[in-house]
């Protein structure tokens, strides 16, 4: 999903305490012009320590609450605008940006167009003399709200866990022992489709599978939208039965059971290519667990951010 036109729907009120808020009537939309050949800045001229703050209205069901803070610049500018973007490329003519503020906001309430488990990365210009001078950019993840839940089939994180910004990831080129290698990629089982993995055991240990690591994450080339993505990592060096790769968009799905589970991979398997069960666009958890006379191991869980594809940004 990416946005269709520059725009903006804030109607916004510039403070003397310098923050800009929303209000109630500025939900009709007004077409905003996106400011053009802005050039990076990192000094006087241009913002920092962009800062953001994501929840839920507690009076509005489903409605996102995002705030934005930053520092303006220290040579203050003639007025600022904030960009927001879901292009994982960076700033192009798919932005949404905000009407115009004073040259000394700070804050911002950036409530509209904020799509629920997607990474939205956003910048502040500064209008200097000799043109638009852009902030570092920063990201923040769109909540996901009660209505959200209700309306996404069950795709997005629960309203108490807003998907988490994605950790890094090890990019290691020695996985360990030798292995069998599995990169014939697969199709996703739906995670009601999936089984539980009883008796669960302690998370990490020598019992359990580590370094975990992200070596590829793109496109099919077959399937409209699928993500490919290959997960590598080093068996347990207690060697189990066999092992099995788990991945879920909810922060507590592998505690209520609410993920995708690859089929059996032997003991000494170390990587893993699997087509279509990422979900494109958001925060994908991971982890592998591997199967022992006594029950099943977890390894400590990693994250991807998997690429919007395709089919996603043509739907």
């Amino acid at each position: 999903m990416r946005p269709n036109v520059v725009l903006a729907v804030l109607g916004i009120a510039a403070l003397a305490t310098g923050c800009a808020t929303i209000p109630d009537d500025s939900r009709s939309g007004n077409l905003v012009s996106a400011p053009t050949g802005a050039v990076s800045g990192d000094g006087a001229e241009a913002a920092a320590n962009l800062q953001s703050r994501v929840g839920c209205s507690p009076s509005d069901p489903g409605q996102p609450v995002v705030e934005l803070s930053w520092e303006p610049a220290r040579s203050r500018g003639d007025e600022q605008r904030v960009e927001v973007t879901l292009n994982p490329g960076g700033f192009g003519e798919d932005n949404w940006t905000s009407p115009k503020l004073s040259g000394d906001v700070s804050e911002l309430s950036w409530n509209e167009h904020v799509d629920p488990g997607l990474v939205h990365r956003w910048r502040v210009l500064t209008l200097q003399s000799d043109g638009w001078i852009a902030s570092e950019t920063a990201s923040f993840d769109g909540p996901v709200c009660i209505a959200d839940q209700a309306n996404d089939g069950g795709r997005s994180a629960p309203p108490s866990s807003p998907a988490a910004s994605p950790q890094p990831t090890e990019r290691a080129t020695d996985n360990g022992p030798a292995s069998t290698p599995t990169d014939r990629p697969r199709p996703s089982p739906s995670p009601s489709q999936v089984a539980p993995l009883d008796p669960m055991l302690d998370v990490g240990g020598d019992r359990a599978a580590t370094r975990l690591s992200v070596t590829e994450a793109g496109c099919a080339l077959d399937v409209p939208r699928d993500v490919v993505v290959t997960f590598a990592w080093s068996p347990a060096q207690v060697p189990g039965l066999e092992q099995r790769v788990q991945i879920t968009v909810y922060r507590d799905g592998f505690a209520t059971g609410r993920y995708s589970l690859s089929e059996s991979l032997g003991s000494g398997a170390s990587r893993f290519t699997w087509q279509g069960a990422a979900e494109p666009g958001l925060v994908n958890h991971w982890r592998v667990v591997t199967r022992h006379d006594t029950g099943w191991a977890p390894s400590e869980s990693a994250s991807l951010e998997a690429p919007v594809c395709i089919g996603d940004e043509a739907g």
